[in-house]
C-alpha cells in the first residue's frame, strides 16, 4: 500500500476510481430495477429533485474528466466552492448537491462522500465563514389577508372565486401546493354550519397514504362552492376540485399554477411576494400568536418534527417573552427598596466596601 493511500485512509478519504456499476444505475441511481421493472420508492417531487441534482453532478464530473461514482473529493470540493461563489445558500447546496450524492452512494453500497474528515473540516469552515444555516421564510398569508380578499373579490366572478378558494384552503388546512392540487371534489364533506371536513389522502410526510382529516371554515367553503359552480360548467369531466382549463377537467392544475394563483391574490390586496408555501406559514404564525403549543402546530401542519413550526413561532415567542420581561421590570420599578437602593437590589455599593476596608 502506498504512503499516499495510507494517508487517505488515515484522514478518511474514499479513494476515487472506476466501479463495475451498470450504466443504467449510473444514469439514474435512485430507482431499483428487477426483471425489466423499475421501482421508485421516493415521492415524485423528491425523485425529481434527486435526479436534477445528479444530472448537475454528472455534468461537473464530465467537465473534470472523472467518474460520478465514487465521488472524487477534489471535484466535490471544487463544485462546492463554485456554488458558494455563485451565491447559492447552504440549504440549496445541501439539497441540490450533497443529498443526491449521499443517496446515490448509499444505493451503490459506498460510504457517504461527506463522511470524510477532510470534507467535515471544509464544511465547518464554509459554514463558519460563508454559509448560514438559517433559511429565509416565505411571506405569510394570514387570516387578515383572507379578510382583505373577501372585501375586494367578487363571488360572481370565476377568477375571483378561484383565487379565494385556493388561498382559503391553503390557509385553513396548512396545505402544501402539492396537496392543494391533489384535492378531489369527493374529498370534501360538508357540515351543517357551512364548514367542511377535508380528507387529505396523501402528503409529503404521509407516503403510505394513511390520510388526515382537516377542518375548513364556512367562509372558505362559500368561495369553494362558488368556484365549483363555475368550474363544473367549463370542465364537467374529472374529479378535481381545481381542474386544469386545458385538459377538459381530466387533469388538475399544476403546483406552479397554484402558486401563481396565491401570488396573484396577494397582488390584489397589495401584498407582494406570496408563494405556494404562504398559507402554511401564515396559518402557523397565526396559531403561534394565538398561543398555540408547538405540538398542536406540528400536528395541524403535519410536520415530522417541531423544528419548522418552532421557526414560525419565533416572532410570537420573542414578543411574549419581551412583554413578560418588561412587565416584570416595570413592576419592580414601582417597589420601594427596604433599606436603600443597594439593599433593595440585593447588591452592595462602593461605600459599603469602603467602610469594610477601613474597619479592617
Amino acid at each position: 500500500m502506498s504512503a499516499e493511500m495510507s494517508m487517505n485512509e488515515r484522514i478518511g478519504l474514499m479513494p476515487a476510481g472506476p466501479l463495475s456499476l451498470p450504466a443504467a444505475f449510473i444514469a439514474d441511481p435512485f430507482v431499483s430495477r428487477i426483471e425489466g421493472h423499475v421501482l421508485d420508492g421516493y415521492a415524485p417531487r423528491t425523485l425529481a429533485g434527486l435526479r436534477a441534482g445528479w444530472r448537475a453532478w454528472c455534468a461537473a464530473c464530465d467537465e473534470a474528466g472523472t467518474d460520478p461514482l465514487p465521488v472524487d473529493e477534489r471535484v466535490l470540493l471544487s463544485e462546492i466552492h463554485r456554488r458558494v461563489l455563485a451565491g447559492q445558500s447552504r440549504s440549496t447546496i445541501e439539497t441540490a448537491l450533497l443529498f443526491p450524492l449521499r443517496v446515490a452512494h448509499k444505493r451503490a453500497g459506498l460510504p457517504s462522500p461527506t463522511g470524510s474528515v477532510l470534507f467535515a473540516d471544509l464544511w465547518k469552515k464554509l459554514c463558519r465563514e460563508r454559509l448560514r444555516a438559517r433559511q429565509g421564510q416565505a411571506q405569510a398569508l394570514s387570516e387578515w389577508h383572507l379578510r382583505e380578499l373577501d372585501g375586494v373579490l367578487a363571488i360572481d366572478r370565476p377568477r375571483d372565486c378561484l383565487l379565494a378558494a385556493v388561498c382559503g384552503l391553503a390557509y385553513d388546512a396548512l396545505l402544501r401546493v402539492s396537496e392543494l392540487v391533489a384535492i378531489e371534489q369527493g374529498h370534501l364533506a360538508r357540515e351543517r354550519d357551512g364548514s367542511a371536513l377535508l380528507l387529505l389522502q396523501r402528503s409529503k410526510t404521509d407516503q403510505e397514504g394513511q390520510g388526515a382529516v382537516l377542518a375548513i371554515r364556512a367562509e372558505t367553503m362559500r368561495w369553494v362552492d362558488a368556484h365549483l359552480a363555475f368550474a363544473l360548467r367549463r370542465a364537467p369531466e374529472g374529479p378535481w376540485l381545481f381542474p386544469s382549463p386545458h385538459h377538459d377537467g381530466r387533469r388538475a392544475i399544476s403546483t406552479r399554477q397554484a402558486a401563481n394563483l396565491i401570488l396573484e391574490a396577494g397582488r390584489r390586496i397589495g401584498v407582494q411576494g406570496l408563494s405556494g408555501h404562504s398559507g402554511r406559514v401564515g396559518a402557523a404564525q397565526d396559531m403561534a400568536n394565538a398561543g398555540a403549543s408547538l405540538p398542536l402546530m406540528q400536528r395541524q401542519g403535519r410536520w415530522k418534527s417541531a423544528k419548522q413550526p418552532a421557526r414560525y413561532a419565533e416572532a410570537a415567542d420573542a414578543r411574549t417573552s419581551a412583554k413578560a420581561r418588561f412587565d416584570l421590570i416595570r413592576q419592580a420599578g414601582h417597589k420601594v427598596p427596604a433599606t436603600g437602593d443597594a439593599a433593595g437590589s440585593g447588591m452592595a455599593d462602593a461605600s459599603t466596601f469602603a467602610g469594610l476596608r477601613s474597619k479592617a
